[in-house]
């Protein structure tokens, strides 16, 4: 890539993500703020955030998983999952029957959505495993590229913390 390319690069990333920070939605529903967490009918929900903390927000879970091999804790609620590690909130995944949106992008329902994401950040390329991800937008995407996964698709958002997480989760 010649140096006006990596210049372009560095400001598409430095102007989009930025301005993604906050948006709103023409629909009801989930609106992501990048690296930091969601919105969810005018709640919002931070990533570093205790249980306790989102179940006075949201209410009490569906059901609760605790997995001590990974020394993570569940809470499935509708067609999303929280999910917690050292008693904070770290990523949050999504199953298709949300509306889930970023800048305007509802990215269940819109066709072509690794396009349209990629006018806002850098996507990496499909991994055998599946997933492309997203790392200024804090997105990772499985079955939404050839490759297809068990759970057909899922959407999960991590905070900047998670990074280095899902630069490995790529990998393996």
């Amino acid at each position: 890539m010649n140096s006006a390319g990596k210049n372009e690069k560095k400001e598409r990333l430095r102007i989009d993500t930025g301005a993604a920070k906050v948006q709103s939605s023409p629909n009801r529903g989930v609106i992501i703020q990048p690296l930091i967490g969601i919105i969810d009918d005018n709640r919002e929900i931070k990533f570093g955030i205790s249980q306790n903390d989102l179940k006075a927000i949201l209410g009490k879970p569906f059901r609760v998983i605790i997995d001590n091999i990974l020394n993570q804790t569940k809470e499935i609620r509708s067609s999303s999952e929280f999910i917690f590690e050292k008693k904070k909130l770290v990523n949050i995944d999504f199953f298709p029957n949300v509306d889930l949106f970023i800048n305007n992008i509802n990215l269940f329902e819109t066709e072509n959505v690794i396009e349209k994401l990629s006018e806002f950040d850098f996507p990496t390329k499909e991994w055998k495993n599946g997933y492309i991800n997203f790392y200024n937008l804090g997105i990772s995407m499985g079955g939404f590229g050839k490759r297809k996964i068990p759970e057909k698709k899922v959407i999960r958002i991590f905070s900047k913390e998670r990074i280095q997480f899902y630069e490995f989760f790529l990998k393996v």
